[in-house]
């Protein structure tokens, strides 16, 4: 059934019957051989999936209006203040991009410290909105075209995850290392590719879909054969039969098919490897950390659970009616909404401390609930 299908492909598209030197590598089977009760029940799901669809786009957008940056330059600001702080942490590239920069746009890189209202808006561009449009147009295309878009909406229920979201983190902690080792990964193909270009040629046969008749078509083969296979095993150490069996040039091939599965395909993946997994166990110790500071010392006056027990005090109490540090938070931000010509001696003070970055004004080591409190630390 399916390579009636085929050749109707292509006597409708190419006026010919699909095979070995039909000009269509790729023959799509549009519309699949389905059953009877396929396309209505293909209809009522997907007219439901529709209108959920609808629904989920609806509610996200209606709940993160006021925060979505429609071409906001405060938004633009914003990553600009976080692209240099992460060039600031790395000091020789900061000067370079700022050199170039003064050579190319005549000025220095800057940029403000953005709003803190602007921390919580969301770009219009970023993946959440746009695969929520995506979502639906999706499911628009599956229940009008055909149900293969479907496959496009399996990736909903993974976005949200806490998992996914460590590994991207990690990902995004790790780039500048995997970029390096990629590029480095790049470079000795780019040398096995000249070197194949220049000297091994007549290994490659076009029979076998090995090209090298340019350099960019030896990069993708060797890309191609040393990645997913090997390149010792993807060439043959002899060009053809026609050739006689050398010593000499098994010796040559074996040195440099070995450096070229120890350099690219063992220690290229094996560092990206190490990379990862030293940042997940980095990032697991550090949220350990966090998950212990949490249960067992106040966010604000870092006083431990245990001395509140002593005492017959509730921590959870303390955390949540004493030293609530959402309570903070909104203090922060509402010093933020009043003119700075209405403040008193108090916010005046807070605000030059949140404006340096300082939680002094935090009561460290202080609690109403343990008045005769000594640090014994």
């Amino acid at each position: 059934m399916k390579s009636s299908n085929n050749d109707q492909f292509c006597s409708n598209v190419l006026n010919e019957t699909c095979n070995s030197t039909s000009p269509m590598y790729f023959q799509p089977i549009w519309p699949p051989d389905a059953p009877s009760w396929y396309m209505p029940v293909r209809y009522i799901l997907g007219s439901i999936h529709l209108l959920l669809s609808i629904w989920m786009a609806v509610c996200y957008f209606v709940k993160n209006g006021k925060n979505i940056c429609w071409f906001s330059i405060p938004c633009i600001q914003s990553f600009c203040y976080k692209k240099k702080k992460g060039l600031l942490r790395r000091r020789f590239l900061y000067q370079i991009t700022s050199k170039l920069n003064q050579t190319v746009c005549c000025g220095k890189i800057s940029a403000n410290k953005p709003h803190p209202k602007e921390y919580f808006q969301i770009l219009l561009f970023s993946f959440d909105p746009l695969y929520r449009l995506l979502f639906l147009i999706l499911s628009i295309a599956g229940v009008a075209l055909n149900g293969y878009f479907y496959c496009g909406c399996m990736i909903y229920p993974f976005i949200k995850s806490s998992v996914l979201s460590s590994i991207l983190r990690a990902l995004r902690k790790s780039a500048y290392q995997l970029i390096i080792v990629l590029l480095l990964c790049f470079v000795c193909i780019y040398i096995y590719a000249v070197i194949s270009f220049a000297l091994l040629q007549n290994y490659f046969s076009e029979e076998k879909d090995e090209f090298c008749s340019t350099l960019f078509q030896c990069f993708v083969t060797v890309s191609r054969l040393g990645l997913l296979h090997t390149l010792g095993s993807g060439l043959e150490i002899r060009p053809s039969d026609a050739y006689e069996p050398n010593f000499t040039l098994v010796l040559y091939r074996t040195v440099y098919d070995i450096i070229f599965f120890v350099v690219v395909t063992t220690l290229g993946l094996n560092i990206v490897i190490a990379i990862l997994v030293d940042r997940f166990s980095e990032m697991r110790e550090e949220k350990e950390k966090i998950d212990n500071d949490n249960t067992n010392r106040c966010l604000v006056c870092s006083i431990k659970k245990d001395n509140f027990k002593r005492n017959g005090q509730n921590f959870e109490d303390h955390n949540t009616k004493e030293h609530n540090v959402w309570d903070y938070i909104h203090f922060m931000l509402y010093l933020d909404e009043i003119y700075k010509n209405d403040f008193n001696a108090l916010e005046k003070y807070v605000s030059r401390q949140v404006a340096k970055d300082s939680i002094d004004f935090f009561p460290m080591l202080k609690a109403k609930s343990l008045p005769d409190y000594k640090n014994e630390e």
